[in-house]
C-alpha cells in the first residue's frame, strides 16, 4: 500500500519502485494460492496492473492464472505483453504454450527468476523422465502424454468437458484448484501404467499432486486401451484431483468419503453395476458396517464392494443435503471420529441410525439412482 500511495501521489515513482512493488505483489499472490484463494491471487495481480502495466513478472503471473481458468485469449496477451509484441491472432493452447515457455527459458536466465514458477511447478520431474519417448497434446487446461494423436485429443476434449461440470458443481467461482496444468499419462498398455505408478492390477486408473493449499502439480494415468477410459476412468481421477484440491483438510477426509466423491462423477452403467453388487450383499449382511469403512486406511481385499459402499454413502449425503452442503460439512471434518462428523452432516445422532436407513432405502431400491 505504501508503494501504491507513493505511485498514486506521483506517478514518476513508478520507474523506481516498480520492481520491489511488483516483488511485493508476487509474495501475496503466492500466499493466496498457498491458502486456495485463487480469486485473490487473481485480484491482487489486476490491481497490481493498473500502477505497473507492463511489468514482466507480474504480466507472467497473470498469464499464468489467465491459462489455469482455460482463458487462452487472456493468457496469449499477458504473454505477448511481456514479451512486447503483438498478441496472436489465434490464442491456440499451441499458441499460448509457445509464448509461455519463450518466457520461461528468458526469465530462468535471470538470478531469482525460479521463485515464483518453483511453487507452480508444472509437475514431478520424474514423471517426465519417464515420459521421454510420449508425444503431447495441449488443451487449454490440461497437458496429455500420448503414442496416439487422435486419443488424446479425444480425451482432453473429454477432460475439458468434465472439467467445466465438476467447476460448476463444486467450485464457487469455477477456477480450478491448481497451479498449473495437470498433466495426463495415456501409457501404452496396462503393463506400462503398472511399472509406472506402482499400482496393483485391479486399478485402472491413478492420481497424485503436491499442494500448499491449492495443488502444486498434479497427474493422472492410465492406458490407451482401458475400456473405461473416457467413461469412468478419467471423470473418476479427475474428481479427485478437484475434490482434493477444494478441501483445506483433505487428508483429514476418509478414504472412503474421497473415492465415493469419484465413483459419483462417474458413467451410470459403472454406478448401477457396483449398487447392484451392494444390494445383493446387504441382505445376508455381507456388507462393511460403515463405522469400520470409515476409519479404513487402504482398500480392502474386495475393492469392489469398498467402492460400492463408498459410493452409496457419498450419494446418499448429497441426495440428503444437496452437493454445497455436503461439501461444506467435508471441509469441516476433523480426521477423528469420521464417523460421528458423517453422521451428523447428514442429521442423525450416530453412525449406525444413518446406516439403518441406507440400508432400508437401498433394499427397497430408492436409495443412489
Amino acid at each position: 500500500q505504501c508503494f501504491e500511495r507513493a505511485m498514486v501521489a506521483d506517478r514518476s515513482t513508478a520507474t523506481a519502485v516498480g520492481d520491489p512493488y511488483a516483488e511485493c505483489v508476487m509474495a501475496l499472490a503466492a500466499k493466496r494460492l498457498s491458502e486456495g484463494d485463487a480469486g485473490g491471487a487473481a485480484a491482487g495481480i489486476e490491481a497490481a496492473m493498473k500502477f505497473i502495466p507492463d511489468n514482466e513478472e507480474i504480466l507472467v503471473i497473470a498469464g499464468r492464472l489467465a491459462e489455469s481458468k482455460g482463458d487462452t485469449a487472456a493468457a496469449a496477451g499477458f504473454y505477448s505483453r511481456a514479451l512486447s509484441r503483438r498478441s496472436p491472432e489465434a490464442a491456440s493452447p499451441e499458441a499460448v504454450a509457445a509464448l509461455r515457455m519463450e518466457l520461461d527459458a528468458r526469465r530462468n536466465r535471470r538470478p531469482g527468476a525460479e521463485r515464483f514458477q518453483a511453487s507452480a511447478q508444472r509437475h514431478p520431474p520424474d514423471e517426465i523422465a519417464a515420459a521421454k519417448d510420449f508425444s503431447t497434446y495441449e488443451s487449454p487446461r490440461f497437458v496429455i502424454y500420448h503414442r496416439d494423436a487422435r486419443l488424446a485429443a479425444r480425451c482432453a476434449a473429454e477432460l475439458e468437458r468434465i472439467l467445466s461440470r465438476l467447476l460448476a458443481e463444486m467450485t464457487a467461482d469455477g477456477a480450478p484448484p491448481w497451479m498449473s496444468k495437470p498433466a495426463v499419462f495415456l501409457h501404452a498398455t496396462k503393463e506400462e501404467y503398472m511399472a509406472a505408478t506402482g499400482q496393483p492390477a485391479w486399478t485402472e486408473g491413478f492420481s497424485r499432486y503436491a499442494a500448499s493449499g491449492l495443488l502444486t502439480s498434479a497427474s493422472m494415468h492410465s492406458w490407451a486401451s482401458s475400456p473405461r477410459l473416457t467413461g469412468s476412468v478419467l471423470p473418476h481421477e479427475l474428481t479427485h484431483l478437484v475434490f482434493s484440491g477444494i478441501m483445506p483438510n483433505r487428508e483429514k477426509i476418509p478414504r472412503a468419503i474421497h473415492e465415493g466423491v469419484a465413483v459419483f462423477q462417474e458413467t451410470d452403467d459403472r454406478r448401477v453395476r457396483l449398487l447392484h453388487l451392494l444390494r445383493s450383499k446387504v441382505g445376508s449382511g455381507e456388507y462393511i458396517p460403515l463405522r469400520r469403512l470409515l476409519g479404513l486406511p487402504d482398500y480392502p481385499s474386495d475393492p469392489d464392494m469398498f467402492y460400492a459402499e463408498a459410493y452409496a454413502l457419498t450419494a446418499y449425503l448429497i441426495e440428503r443435503k444437496g452437493m454445497a452442503a455436503f461439501l461444506n460439512a467435508c471441509k469441516r471434518f476433523s480426521g477423528e471420529d469420521a464417523w460421528r462428523e458423517v453422521a451428523e452432516s447428514a442429521g442423525f445422532r450416530d453412525i449406525e441410525s444413518l446406516e439403518r436407513d441406507l440400508i432400508s432405502r437401498l433394499t427397497a431400491g430408492t436409495a443412489a439412482k
